[in-house]
């Protein structure tokens, strides 16, 4: 194997954890299990400590273990460091997850997570193998719960993320139609928005639109607004209560949605 192909590897593996912090803090259990390979077993912090087979796969257990927590996770892998040979690598890292426990306060969890990169005839070549992160099975009667910490989120920076199903076409999107200012790192956007509130965008093979308006824009004139989007060819949603040219003047301020081109809804509004 080529010098080039392990760099290539050891980039792929950093981005695969990188975006795991992005599917942990927005509670993404669909998105977390997706990148697991058939063949994987994963280390409870509970008895019975191994697990394998349909039961790691199915994300209703990860979803009722993120259930056990009040709003979004804070979760943060650091000192991240890669090993990769011809068939097998490893990573070593330390990795830090916030929360506040339903009825508790906030906690802390360091631990170590190795993870084996799969063969390029892989069926899943972005799956996550072998070992994986040390962490309570939140249904399991035997879970143990994070420990008791006093910190809080007063002045954390938190920020939002939505996904995609494509990235360059998000990118597009956002930056060109929209003219906002947009990064990219690790196969992931990020919304560089007015107001020092960055969102980051990441991309989901099973990813479903959001049913809600993910992102409001606040104007100064929606009319001028509206018009100068569908001169760029963005289509408005039409409803009860919708003019023609796709403002709702109902019931409230007079906002207009649309769609990015992965179906997520995004609004225009008329600001005070």
């Amino acid at each position: 194997m080529t010098s080039t192909m392990l760099t290539r590897d050891v980039a792929q593996i950093r981005q695969l954890i990188t975006a795991k912090e992005t599917l942990m803090r927005t509670k993404d259990a669909n998105g977390l299990v997706s990148r697991y390979a058939p063949e994987i077993f994963q280390y409870d912090l509970a008895p019975p400590l191994q697990h394998s087979g349909p039961a790691v796969l199915d994300p209703s257990g990860v979803q009722c273990w993120f259930s056990t927590f009040e709003g979004p996770l804070d979760y943060e892998v650091r000192d991240l460091a890669v090993t990769a040979g011809e068939d097998v690598a490893f990573c070593t890292s330390l990795e830090r997850l916030t929360a506040t426990p339903l009825g508790s306060s906030e906690s802390f969890t360091l631990w170590t997570d190795p993870s084996r990169r799969p063969s390029t005839s892989s069926a899943r070549p972005h799956g996550q193998a072998a070992g994986t992160r040390t962490t309570p099975r939140g249904c399991d009667r035997n879970r143990q719960t994070p420990t008791k910490g006093s910190a809080m989120f007063e002045h954390t920076k938190a920020f939002s993320g939505f996904s995609v199903d494509d990235i360059p076409a998000a990118k597009r999107f956002y930056g060109e139609t929209l003219g906002l200012r947009v990064s990219e790192e690790y196969g992931m956007l990020t919304l560089h928005i007015a107001g020092d509130r960055d969102t980051l965008i990441y991309p989901k093979e099973d990813h479903a639109p959001a049913t809600f308006t993910i992102l409001n824009f606040p104007v100064d004139d929606i009319a001028s607004a509206v018009r100068q989007l569908a001169e760029r060819g963005i289509r408005f949603e039409a409803g009860e209560g919708i003019d023609d040219d796709g403002i709702m003047r109902q019931g409230g301020p007079l906002i207009a949605w649309f769609k990015d081109p992965a179906g997520n809804f995004l609004s225009v509004l008329q600001a005070d």
